[in-house]
């Protein structure tokens, strides 16, 4: 057998060791490629792209009946504080819970609610990223059994946003 040969199965052993481990470690291979006007994300696994509008994606998934929606050109007045007060004056929904989160260094506020009129409850995050205010509304889950699952879904988001270039630019 010439060297050549040898080294050409070298070669393609190496390569398909690489696409082992990119596929089966990447964020973005296996999952859906998102845009949203000037960002792209990842949806988190089990998530499809179910509605898009100009104000918000949203993407559901179809096991759990969880809905995400990403909201990307909020106004002034969409703000962490103004939601608060709004869910506090509206005698229809009822205060869980708020605090902030950490993701790679992005200061995300949550608030956690019950719309008492439907018994639903949600989560909202409102964070900066690219110089952008973002929001993240999660509907459709259990407040016990699903808390934890909202806020890595919330952060499976948030880490995978990226400018999509190629409308930007």
């Amino acid at each position: 057998m010439d060297k050549r040969y040898l080294l050409i199965i070298v070669i393609i052993i190496v390569c398909c060791f690489n696409m082992f481990i990119i596929s089966n470690f990447s964020d973005i291979i296996g999952s859906a490629s998102i845009d949203c006007n000037n960002y792209t994300f990842s949806a988190p696994s089990g998530f499809a792209l179910y509605d898009s509008t100009q104000k918000y994606i949203l993407i559901h998934d179809s096991n759990s009946g969880m809905n995400i929606y990403l909201y990307d050109s909020l106004s002034s007045s969409e703000t962490y504080k103004n939601k608060i007060k709004d869910i506090q004056d509206n005698g229809n929904d009822r205060l869980l819970k708020k605090g902030t989160l950490d993701v790679d260094g992005i200061k995300v506020y949550s608030i956690y609610y019950q719309r008492n009129d439907s018994g639903q409850y949600r989560s909202t995050f409102y964070f900066n990223k690219f110089g952008n205010d973002f929001r993240i509304l999660i509907t459709d889950f259990d407040y016990e059994s699903d808390y934890d699952k909202t806020i890595k879904y919330a952060e499976d988001v948030i880490t995978s946003l990226r400018i999509n270039h190629k409308v930007v630019g």
